[in-house]
């Protein structure tokens, strides 16, 4: 058999299978955007245009400057509404009175603490994300470790 057409051959299908591939994406980004816009929960901008958010915390445990950490984000100057989401898996996480206190601190604000423990696979760190962003009630999520502030 002539090399050329053996190689011509293999030239197009792979041809075929990289425009496959490409319609494919083509097809799941256009979905996952409908999905998206179907599901995002309406919300209201700030008076200065600014979008409602919803401040995503996984903790776990008790660590240094964790008060401090937490009380950074209620003391952040935004024009949007925003929602502070501190979320743990146990009912007993040290973290829990640190996150009660803060609540305490800052009446005014929309402030949830989320205690699941639902496994969504092995990481737990990722199982708690899923788990705090089921309340989430605005379309933009920001996500920050205990550790930021």
């Amino acid at each position: 058999m002539n090399p050329i057409k053996i190689l011509s051959g293999l030239g197009w299908i792979l041809l075929a299978l990289g425009a496959v591939g490409g319609l494919y994406a083509l097809t799941a980004s256009v979905l996952v955007r409908r999905f998206m816009a179907a599901t995002a929960p309406a919300a209201p901008d700030g008076p200065t245009g600014s979008p409602a958010v919803s401040l995503i915390k996984p903790l776990h445990g008790f660590e240094p400057g964790l008060a401090e950490n937490l009380e950074s984000f209620c003391r952040q100057a935004y024009s949007g509404p925003v929602q502070i989401l501190f979320g743990v898996q146990s009912p007993d996480d040290p973290a829990i009175p640190v996150v009660e206190a803060v609540k305490a601190a800052h009446p005014d604000l929309d402030i949830t603490l989320v205690v699941d423990a639902t496994p969504h696979g092995a990481n737990h760190k990722v199982a708690n994300l899923i788990n705090i962003a089921a309340h989430a009630r605005h379309p933009v999520l920001v996500v920050s470790d205990s550790d930021i502030r």
